[in-house]
């Protein structure tokens, strides 16, 4: 396969390095938020006026959060 012309771009898929979410850092404190303050993302969504879906949220935490948990931590009932 020949390289495109230089000044050309290829078609075809975006690369893994561009963001996928239309505006990623709102969707990303929204994620920090829901979850930090202890809301599911179904009970956050139902608040929130389909801003934001259940899936979204949940995909983003999947994928770009890691909670740390402290050893000493006690458990919310």
């Amino acid at each position: 396969m020949q390289s495109p012309p230089p000044g050309e771009k290829r078609p075809g898929p975006r690369s893994g390095s561009e963001p996928k979410l239309k505006e990623p850092l709102p969707r990303y404190v929204t994620t920090a938020f829901v979850y930090g303050s202890g809301l599911g993302p179904a009970q956050a969504v139902r608040h929130m006026r389909g801003s934001v879906s259940v899936h979204e949220l949940g995909a983003i935490a999947r994928c770009h959060f890691t909670i740390p948990v402290s050893p000493g931590a006690v458990p919310m009932s």
